[in-house]
């Protein structure tokens, strides 16, 4: 490679409706780019492809997020950040890039930042990530370490978003960009056709569009779920704790007037014994809310990355069509095979999700059976108090179990409420009808090259 590049301090924008896709090998030598790529990245094509991905490394990216990267995918994982990378002219350039395994190797889709609330977050992560990487430097640890203490401050950044870790970051962030791309870009236009092959792509990418449009409506309520099951999550054991206060009040209150009223002890200690009941329900449902809402969000990041490579699809085909060097039906295949694990990923997410889900749904809905028949109890020792006539004696207890009673009509309505959501969004979806219009495309992928469309004959691509 030439001489390093120098960043300039000028600034270059991605198109908001562009897709920037490549593929490397699994060292990270980029084996295929689209010309989107070569134009942002303003390096001829000739000369990116066969050179490491790191042709593009902006200095002021921190060697911990790409230590972070290389975990995930070696980990079988898909990944997604925001990444600034560096020009061949010294230009800086923001991007949100999500990389997956391919193969031997890895496909890389880059679209323009388009929720500024998570970028301008990232941006800021990784400035102060920068200077603890410096300073490690500083202190003669290797790039090795370098990139641990990198790592390890990235993910301290993340929880004080508000996030439980990298993956959490991840899976939030990359279906709002690709919903935020999907406001951008045009829809697949079913006039725009073409002859031969390519027209098949074209025409077969509007269905596709339309299946992949049908998934996306399911995010907005994977992520009202997901939303719920966290509320739910961080309020199970404050309810707890809530709980078990107010019925030892009751039976503190219940023992000083005993003699006058004993059935009021008497009600108190049965509202006890479910109140502890429903309090370990509600304790060991917690862990399972967790994991229910992180089952939630992995399916609405596969259910993202699929529409993000429709787009890519789309585009290669467009590029094809127009006659590209850069492309040929080749790596038109490989973004169908990327769709197709997509769709994978989704289904079997979406099927180890819903089980824990169902199974969340039914310690919901059991939860709420109970809290309902502590509640009756409370409610009754609230109406014994004037009706054995200790209202003044227990006026200090009465106002504390009054709001737990107004307290408790909400909860009961979440629990039923997140109850039958958990049990709506098991429900599997059919991708048959997707798997079978992305095989066409991929069929018509391979059409191309019978068709004349030459196809890519340079030395590093994928098998």
């Amino acid at each position: 490679m030439a001489d390093r590049i120098e960043p300039t301090g000028a600034v270059r924008t991605v198109g908001p409706r562009d897709v920037i896709f490549s593929t490397t090998d699994g060292r990270g030598v980029i084996t295929s780019a689209n010309q989107g790529f070569a134009r942002i990245a303003a390096h001829p094509w000739s000369a990116l492809v066969g050179a490491p991905h790191n042709i593009i490394r902006h200095p002021q990216m921190p060697a911990g997020a790409f230590k972070l990267m290389w975990d995930t995918l070696q980990a079988g994982q898909p990944f997604s950040a925001y990444v600034q990378n560096l020009a061949g002219d010294g230009a800086a350039y923001w991007v949100f890039a999500t990389v997956t395994p391919l193969g031997d190797g890895y496909l890389s889709v880059r679209i323009a930042p388009g929720v500024d609330a998570f970028w301008s977050a990232a941006a800021g992560a990784y400035a102060d990530v920068l200077v603890a990487e410096r300073q490690a430097r500083a202190e003669g640890l290797g790039g090795v370490a370098v990139a641990e203490v990198g790592c390890e401050r990235l993910a301290a950044r993340i929880g004080q978003l508000g996030f439980a870790d990298a993956e959490e970051f991840m899976h939030t962030v990359m279906p709002a960009e690709v919903l935020a791309m999907a406001g951008r870009r045009q829809p697949v236009d079913p006039a725009e056709q073409a002859d031969g092959p390519v027209g098949v792509v074209l025409s077969t990418c509007v269905a596709v569009d339309r299946e992949v449009a049908g998934l996306m409506e399911r995010l907005d309520g994977l992520h009202r779920l997901a939303e719920q099951l966290q509320h739910v999550e961080r309020d199970a054991l404050a309810a707890v704790a809530a709980l078990s206060e107010v019925t030892e009040l009751a039976q503190h209150a219940s023992a000083t007037v005993s003699q006058t009223a004993p059935v009021l002890l008497s009600t108190a200690g049965a509202m006890s014994t479910l109140g502890d009941e429903v309090g370990g329900m509600l304790a060991e449902l917690a862990p399972e809310l967790a994991a229910a809402r992180r089952a939630v969000l992995r399916v609405r990041f596969r259910i993202a990355l699929a529409r993000l490579h429709v787009d890519a699809v789309v585009d290669a085909a467009r590029e094809i069509d127009r006659g590209s060097v850069q492309l040929g039906p080749e790596h038109l295949a490989q973004l169908c095979t990327s769709l197709r694990d997509d769709l994978a990923g989704a289904r079997e997410d979406l099927e180890d999700g819903a089980a824990v889900l169902r199974r969340v749904g039914l310690g919901l809905e059991l939860a709420h059976v109970r809290l309902r028949r502590t509640d009756r109890f409370l409610a009754t020792w609230r109406v014994q108090v004037p009706r054995y006539q200790v209202s003044r004696q227990l006026a200090p207890y009465v106002s504390p179990i009054d709001g737990r009673l107004r307290m408790s009509h909400e909860q009961l309505a979440a629990l039923r409420d997140l109850a039958e959501r958990c049990a709506a969004e098991a429900e599997p979806f059919d991708d048959a009808p997707l798997r079978a219009l992305v095989d066409r495309v991929a069929a018509a992928a391979g059409g191309l090259s019978l068709s004349g469309v030459p196809p890519l004959s340079t030395a590093g691509g994928l098998p």
